[in-house]
């Protein structure tokens, strides 16, 4: 299958999946996971809340790639098809939410690479400690992108190899 069909194949099924990001226009503030599939209209969904069905947050399609707020990324490696991180902020007096985002490009190569980011969002928490956290996050969205089973990813300076 030529990349570029391979490439809107994999745009649609991301399409047709639904991406777990939300852009609004109107006067209520949407974060990523918010889908307002309950008709509550609160919008008080924050970074970090679509699951996969192996129970671990899930790749994010995001376009555009949301800011962060700053983290030291200590680790992170591939575990199956989790990519397991371990990371520092300054805080401790807020939740802290991290959401793993992709813009849904796909580099043509063999094999095939992609680009993804990690979003922390502190809650305006404006505390000093330094909190150690161990996150994980399931990356089998990814799957449609590779038809031989291996990516390439580039994540926070790092290179990382997933195949499955």
């Amino acid at each position: 299958m030529p990349n570029a069909l391979r490439l809107l194949l994999v745009l649609a099924l991301l399409l047709l999946h639904g991406t777990g990001c939300e852009t609004r226009t109107d006067d209520d503030s949407a974060t990523l996971g918010d889908d307002d599939s309950s008709g509550d209209d609160d919008d008080s969904a924050t970074l970090g809340d679509d699951d996969s069905a192996s129970g671990e947050p899930a790749l994010q399609l995001c376009d555009p790639i949301p800011p962060s707020d700053p983290f030291t990324l200590n680790s992170a490696a591939i575990n199956g098809d989790n990519l397991e991180l371990s990371v520092t902020y300054s805080g401790g007096c807020e939740s802290h939410d991290f959401d793993l985002c992709w813009s849904g490009l796909v580099m043509t190569s063999l094999p095939p690479q992609v680009n993804i980011s990690l979003i922390h969002e502190n809650n305006n928490d404006s505390c000093d400690a330094l909190p150690t956290e161990a996150l994980s996050f399931d990356l089998s969205s990814l799957h449609p992108a590779a038809s031989q089973g291996e990516i390439v990813i580039h994540f926070e300076g790092q290179t990382l190899n997933y195949t499955f």
